[in-house]
């Protein structure tokens, strides 16, 4: 496996551990929310990295991956922290 796809494995488990503490603990909505967007940073600057700094379009296309699962993690954690209404 190549490293940034380790540390991408490594984020998701860190991010449904977050998910799973958040479902849990709804009255720390707050620091569940601080810890999500950073792990999003993280993993946005990772896969920004890995796209600008690779060759190969194969992994270029991870480290956008990488940018669009964090962007997808903010919308989750918004919504599990109940700060986007829901219908």
């Amino acid at each position: 496996m190549l490293p940034l796809e380790i540390v991408a494995l490594l984020l998701t488990a860190a991010l449904i551990g977050a998910v799973i503490v958040a479902m849990h603990e709804k009255e720390e909505a707050d620091d569940a929310l601080s810890g999500y967007l950073l792990v999003a940073a993280l993993l946005f600057a990772i896969g920004l990295a890995g796209a600008l700094t690779r060759r190969n379009a194969i992994l270029v296309l991870i480290g956008i991956e990488l940018m669009l699962n964090a962007a997808n993690l903010n919308l989750i954690a918004f919504c599990a922290t109940d700060r986007i209404p829901k219908r």
